[in-house]
């Protein structure tokens, strides 16, 4: 590859001149800055390239030389800048170094013209001073990659893909560094070596634009990547929005317990899997003895937190996975209890019973004799059929013998045996637990 140094120059910003555009294009999309940044960068970067086919013009050669210099270092500090943007490096902490970082690159462009200026004497000085300048803007460019205890939770997202600009920064800097060892005795190197020479040049070129595209794609690689990453980052938030909105509307905002509507769903879908695996199922229905007067004598301030201490007794009952305690209504709460029969829930009431007993709330307006807080608890249990006619259930109450004959027991009828449970706790006196059905054909919990 045998091409004169302005046809090389036009072709390095031709194909700077599409990437800056594919990115400025990308950028009016998207409004991110670190877009507009390295789209700026390649465009600068082309007008340098660009600018040094104006030497067939009248203007200066030293002057032309100088601009396009300063404007190809300019174009590479803009990338560098970009690639900061993009790892956030002037967030962190808002230390003075990362700023530097930030801005060295900037300021080696700025000196660039007075460096040229005072090597115009010798065309291979500057070369050097040229190459030099681009090379310290790659190493700040590849030190900007290297990870750092305070940069290591912003660099994870981009994964591997901020190890191929690394690949492109430090061949750049590779070339660079050739193009000053050649230019410091490049004509006695030439006469000796003029093959190698010739293969050198050709790598170079190859280098560079190897180097150019390179960054683009390695660049764009990381955008890609930082937007894969918000995009995980924003659906990981919107789940977890979800599940704080999903258990707001399915959680009682005194009690901390299951509202009535997640109480309703989670019965059916209990309902339906006794129903599949052959198993019994049991709901307590429970209220709180004379709570209005409680209300009436306390306030309603005391009214809600004698509410929140029973709530915690009962979500403390409800050890299993497939439990639920559950805020009824006003002073009534239920607790759902899968493959559990009558004695299993019968037990389980009265231990709930005596631990409210326990607490020692003081009731003042109870006609009952302790003068404590306690409750009425109404107990059912049934094992659904699949298929087939239904024995009819015992629905005769342990308590007072009162009782009364159903059909075939399903999810309401289920609820309206709890309820009758409760209501005959009431009856009886209160301060008890009544069993409304013992299911035959369950098994003991």
């Amino acid at each position: 590859m045998n091409l004169d140094l302005y046809t090389q120059y036009f072709f390095f910003g031709v194909i700077d001149l599409m990437q800056g555009i594919s990115l400025y294009l990308l950028w009016r999309r998207e409004k991110q800055p670190h877009l507009l940044l390295w789209a700026l960068g390649f465009g600068v970067s082309a007008c340098g390239f660009l600018l040094v086919n104006l030497r067939h013009t009248p203007l200066a050669p030293l002057s032309v030389i100088i601009a396009s210099g300063t404007l190809v270092t300019l174009g590479l500090a803009l990338l560098h800048a970009g690639q900061c943007a993009l790892l956030r490096q002037r967030d962190l902490h808002g230390r003075m170094r990362d700023a530097l970082r930030w801005s060295w690159p900037f300021t080696l462009t700025a000196i660039e013209p007075l460096a040229l200026w005072l090597a115009r004497s010798d065309a291979d000085r500057v070369v050097q001073a040229h190459s030099a300048l681009l090379g310290l803007v790659a190493a700040f460019g590849l030190a900007a990659l290297a990870r750092r205890r305070d940069q290591a939770q912003e660099l994870d997202k981009f994964g591997r893909s901020r190890r191929d600009p690394i690949i492109f920064w430090a061949l750049l800097i590779v070339l660079m560094v050739t193009r000053v060892v050649l230019a410091q005795n490049f004509t006695e190197l030439f006469l000796v070596f003029e093959q190698l020479i010739y293969g050198v040049l050709a790598l170079q070129v190859l280098g560079m634009v190897a180097a150019h595209v390179g960054l683009f794609a390695a660049f764009m690689n990381m955008h890609t990547a930082a937007l894969n990453a918000e995009l995980r980052s924003r659906s990981t938030a919107l789940e977890k929005s979800l599940d704080q909105l999903r258990w707001i509307s399915e959680t009682d905002a005194l009690t901390d317990l299951a509202n009535r509507r997640k109480f309703n769903e989670t019965l059916a879908a209990e309902w339906a899997r006794a129903m599949r695996r052959g198993q019994p199922l049991a709901l307590l229905m429970i209220d709180i003895d004379h709570f209005k007067l409680y209300n009436d004598h306390y306030g309603h301030p005391q009214g809600d937190r004698c509410l929140e201490r029973v709530a915690r007794v009962l979500s403390a009952a409800a050890q299993r996975p497939g439990d639920l305690a559950a805020r009824y209504g006003g002073e009534e709460f239920a607790l759902i209890l899968p493959d559990t029969a009558s004695a299993g829930a019968e037990s389980l009431a009265q231990k709930i019973l005596d631990a409210v007993r326990a607490q020692r709330i003081p009731h003042a307006a109870t006609p009952l004799s302790e003068g404590i807080v306690t409750l009425s608890i109404g107990v059912t249990s049934h094992l659904p059929q699949k298929t087939g006619r239904p024995r009819e259930p015992d629905t005769s109450f342990k308590q007072g013998g009162v009782g009364h004959s159903a059909g075939m027991p399903h999810l309401e009828r289920f609820i309206q045996r709890a309820d009758a449970a409760l209501y005959e706790a009431k009856h009886q006196g209160r301060n008890r637990v009544t069993v409304a059905v013992e299911d035959k054909t369950a098994t003991t919990a």
